[in-house]
C-alpha cells in the first residue's frame, strides 16, 4: 500500500482531491501489530541501553496505517483492547501513536495502558476547526507545514473509513 500511496504523493493537491479511488489495506488487530513489533522494540531497547545511565527509558512506536492498519483503532479508544506488552528488559514504558490520532502509553510502574485523547469536546459546543475532516494532529501538521513553507502532501494526511475497517479474522 505504501508504494501505491508514494506514487500518488507527488501529484498536486488538486489532483489528489479529484482522486477519491482510495487504497485498499488489509486490517488486523492492534494486539497483533504490537506483537509483530517486538523485534523493533528489542532494537530500540538495545539502542537505549547504549545511552548510558538514564533514570527512565521509554520507546515511541509509530503505527502508520500504510504499514499496518489496526481495525480496532478506527472504532474506539484502543487502550482498553490491549494486553500487557512483554517489554524488553530495562524499558519503563511504551508510547504507541496509532496515526492519525490515538496515543496509548504502557507504564511498567503502574502495569496498565493509558489512553491519551487529543480531541475531546462537548458535542453541543464543538470547537472551530479549519478542516473538520482531518484529525486534530493532521490539522496541526498542516499548520506546521504551511508555517515552514512545505507545499508537498505528506503520508500523514489520509482518511480511514471506519465503516469499512474490519480485522482479517472478521473477513
Amino acid at each position: 500500500p505504501f508504494r501505491e500511496f508514494a506514487s500518488r504523493i507527488h501529484r498536486t493537491n488538486e489532483e489528489l482531491l479529484l482522486d477519491d479511488s482510495g487504497i485498499e489495506i488489509k486490517a488486523t488487530s492492534a494486539q497483533k501489530i504490537l506483537h509483530g513489533a517486538m523485534p523493533m522494540l528489542e532494537a530500540a531497547a538495545t539502542k537505549l541501553r547504549r545511552c548510558g545511565d538514564a533514570q527512565q527509558r521509554y520507546i515511541l512506536l509509530v503505527v502508520h496505517p500504510l504499514d499496518q492498519l489496526a481495525a480496532d483503532v478506527a472504532h474506539q479508544p484502543v487502550a482498553m483492547t490491549l494486553e500487557p506488552p512483554e517489554l524488553p528488559e530495562g524499558i519503563d514504558g511504551l508510547f504507541v501513536l496509532w496515526v492519525p490520532d490515538q496515543l496509548t502509553v504502557w507504564c511498567a510502574a503502574t502495569d496498565c495502558w493509558w489512553q491519551l485523547l487529543f480531541e475531546v469536546f462537548d458535542p453541543m459546543d464543538p470547537p472551530e476547526r479549519a478542516d473538520p475532516d482531518l484529525a486534530l494532529l493532521q490539522e496541526a501538521e498542516c499548520e506546521l507545514m504551511a508555517g515552514i513553507g512545505y507545499g508537498e502532501v505528506t503520508p500523514y494526511l489520509f482518511g480511514v473509513d471506519p465503516g469499512l475497517a474490519r480485522t482479517l479474522d472478521e473477513s
